[in-house]
């Protein structure tokens, strides 16, 4: 606002008005004339994004600037994106400490082991034996 009142009236009066130091106004003004530092990677960031139809958070998208040789921190990356409001559309999976076995699996794993145990009858001198084993074997059936 002072700026483009700057022609018509004294900056004296108008930073007095407006209660802004100087030297406040003055780098105001130095900061708005510096061009943005990462203008490049901010389209570069825009163009990945789309054309993975949003499916590219910032990890990948990092990495993708990596892979075409443009060095930029991880954390960059994000901050850049949060600027573009640019956010993954893909959500991660929610954690399962389910681990047992469906029960397709567990009824074809049950018929396999029930036939394997009809069919394989080995009479006891094809087994092998240890020391130890087959004394307790047969105090056990006695």
């Amino acid at each position: 606002m002072v700026l483009a009142l700057k022609n018509k009236h004294a900056l004296k009066h108008l930073l007095k008005a407006t209660k802004l130091a100087k030297s406040v106004f003055y780098y105001q003004v130095k900061i708005n004339d510096k061009p943005d530092t990462y203008e490049r990677e901010l389209a570069l960031i825009k163009n990945i994004y789309h054309e993975h139809k949003g499916r590219y958070g910032y990890r990948r998208i990092h990495l993708t600037l990596k892979g075409e040789g443009i060095t930029l921190n991880h954390k960059t990356v994000q901050k850049l994106m949060a600027q573009l409001n640019l956010k993954s559309t893909v959500r991660p999976k929610k954690y399962s400490s389910y681990k047992g076995v469906w029960e397709k699996q567990r009824l074809m794993y049950l018929n396999e082991t029930l036939m394997l145990r009809r069919q394989i009858r080995r009479p006891d001198s094809d087994r092998i034996s240890k020391p130890g084993l087959t004394s307790r074997l047969t105090k056990m059936s006695n």
